[in-house]
């Protein structure tokens, strides 16, 4: 797990999904949307808009397989400020 998760100001359920891919990876699971669905004990919402968060912060890539990559921490963005 890259401490850095922490350091970029995520909303709860994006740290918690971060965590719980990580966890996957570390047991060589293969974490995807449906690996996730069945361990997220909130509502499929909250999970999509956690993949979002993710994604949108370049913490997380799809595979074509559909299979959630963790990318390195060098390629996560900060919140952008207005």
């Amino acid at each position: 797990m890259d401490q850095a998760i922490f350091n970029l100001n995520m909303s709860v359920e994006a740290t918690s999904l971060y965590l719980m891919l990580d966890d996957m990876l570390s047991r060589g699971d293969t974490p995807s949307f449906e690996a996730c669905e069945l361990k997220w004990t909130t509502s499929c919402e909250k999970l999509e808009a956690a993949m979002h968060e993710l994604a949108a912060r370049g913490v997380i890539d799809r595979a074509e397989d559909g299979t959630l990559l963790i990318k390195e921490s060098q390629h996560w963005k900060p919140l952008e400020t207005k």
